[in-house]
């Protein structure tokens, strides 16, 4: 499993310096870093905006398509001119929606930045 490159040079540095580097963030800023998917993604999980209307990553178990798919509508969220200011999210059943895509250990409630978060009306 590949890293994010961000991790990728921090991992590389000697170990006095990765510490000195996350001793160096404020609260909000180590807050900030935590709640960044481009920190921890790997890249072929980066979502990447474009012109088309929807986006399917088709993979097997673990590959972090919930994770994927809650980052990238975190992110259309706090860019209301990327969607209109409408995100649809589809599942198989109500119940998959909630308790996968909402409620998940890597759903949308769970990788949500406190700053920014949703509220979920079922």
């Amino acid at each position: 499993m590949s890293i994010s490159p961000i991790l990728r040079k921090l991992a590389a540095l000697p170990e006095a310096d990765r510490l000195r580097f996350l001793q160096s963030l404020d609260p909000t800023e180590a807050r900030d870093f935590a709640y960044d998917w481009r920190v921890w993604a790997r890249p072929e999980q980066l979502w990447r905006p474009g012109p088309e209307t929807y986006t399917a990553y088709l993979s097997g178990r673990g590959w972090g398509k919930t994770r994927t798919g809650a980052q990238a509508v975190d992110y259309m969220a706090r860019r209301p001119d990327l969607t209109g200011g409408r995100i649809i999210i589809a599942a198989r059943t109500a119940a998959d929606m909630r308790e996968t895509m909402i409620e998940g250990e890597s759903g949308l409630l769970a990788v949500s930045h406190p700053d920014f978060f949703p509220r979920y009306e079922p």
